[in-house]
């Protein structure tokens, strides 16, 4: 069966092949438009007007995830239920990097042009066939926001549970193109909670107003018990510290000290449990410190993420369906857990993959990130074309 879709898409395919050039120089484009989480507007209006140019009926939503739609006469039945596929505008960095893409041969080197803007070229490269091949079912191309970081899936999230999109998007499969190795096919989702712990008090002089309530020494036993909490191995459930702040100067009392942790499991349920042992950690290690000192001294869990788990089998059609097409291009395929858009679907029980917009690439999240946009770049599209194709179809 995969060799009668693929062998109808070859001209597709060399045509991948000789947009080669074409596809490094958007890759540098897209690149170059700053989009940190919550600041994705510039790169988020290029992309809209990209899907525009090819043909494609474009709505931004409230948030700012850039939805696109094949034109009606080239959709067969809109009854079916459709195929979303989405790559996230977003980087992890701030405003104050300015990024400029230094190439090299067919690599490229930028924080971000891998994660995810490659995500990004291949989508518009598939919108641009889909707008001469048609479907079967409505495809949804899908630009949206706020993956990274405090990001916490906002742009999927609101695809999902807002009432503007309620009951607007009837979905067979959910595909989010993000990150590198084509035998990578994410089908597991990772849960997570993230909080900022705050203690707070008077503060004051380390000398004279010793023996206030120092929230320094609560943060710090917190982390100490955090530190020696024992979670499963399997489903795997990990936690880590990432931030820790606060204070005035070296010779006062802070009044104010927080930490932001990252509590993950591949379980909800163990989740859950992790998340009340650390809320029971933090309320001890403020009654610890109200034990020592006298005068105020308060606790705030604030949340700052929630990610929910979920998965679908090895065994599910459209995970085999994944493995199959990898398997016409003689890629191994790696069934393997991540946390991406993908959770959000997941969480609801609609089948959802997540596979890579590039082969291979490094670095990802640092200021050195790269990627090589040579011939197992090119690959990676006529994969995920010809995934996307099948899925499309009324079989």
């Amino acid at each position: 069966m995969i060799e009668t879709y693929a062998s109808y898409l070859q001209s597709y395919f060399d045509e991948i092949d000789d947009l080669k050039e074409e596809l490094i120089e958007e890759t540098i484009r897209i690149t170059e438009i700053p989009a940190p989480p919550f600041q994705e507007k510039i790169r988020a209006e290029y992309l809209a007007d990209k899907f525009r140019d090819i043909g494609l009926t474009v709505e931004v939503d409230k948030v700012g995830n850039v939805i696109a739609t094949l034109p009606e006469n080239m959709v067969k039945n809109k009854e079916l239920p459709g195929i979303m596929i989405a790559a996230h505008i977003d980087t992890v960095f701030g405003e104050e990097v300015a990024i400029k893409v230094k190439r090299e041969g067919d690599k490229l080197y930028g924080p971000g042009v891998g994660d995810d803007v490659r995500g990004l070229v291949n989508i518009l490269q598939l919108a641009r066939i889909f707008i001469r091949i048609g479907a079967d079912r409505e495809i949804y191309f899908i630009a949206n926001i706020a993956e990274e970081g405090l990001g916490d899936l906002k742009g999927s999230k609101y695809l999902f549970n807002d009432e503007e999109h309620q009951n607007k998007f009837p979905i067979k499969a959910f595909i989010t193109i993000d990150g590198a190795g084509n035998e990578n096919v994410i089908i597991k989702s990772i849960g997570s909670k993230r909080y900022r712990i705050h203690y707070t008090a008077d503060g004051g002089h380390s000398y004279g107003a010793f023996g206030l309530p120092n929230p320094g020494f609560a943060l710090g036993n917190f982390l100490h018990h955090m530190s020696k909490l024992e979670v499963p191995t399997e489903p795997r459930t990990t936690y880590s510290v990432g931030v820790i702040s606060g204070g005035t100067s070296i010779n006062s009392i802070p009044f104010h000290v927080y930490a932001e942790i990252d509590l993950r499991s591949a379980d909800d349920e163990e989740l859950d449990k992790l998340d009340r042992k650390i809320r029971e950690m933090a309320e001890n290690a403020l009654v610890e410190i109200r034990e020592t000192s006298n005068g105020r001294i308060e606790l705030e869990m604030e949340a700052i993420g929630n990610r929910p788990a979920g998965e679908i089998t090895e065994e599910h059609e459209l995970a085999q369906l994944a493995s199959r097409v990898n398997t016409y291009f003689n890629i191994h395929t790696n069934f393997t857990a991540s946390s991406t858009d993908a959770n959000v679907p997941h969480s609801k029980n609609i089948p959802a993959i997540c596979i890579s917009g590039n082969d291979i690439s490094g670095r990802a999240h640092s200021l050195d990130e790269w990627l090589d946009a040579g011939e197992s770049s090119l690959l990676t599209i006529k994969r995920n074309l010809t995934l996307l194709y099948i899925l499309s179809m009324n079989d």
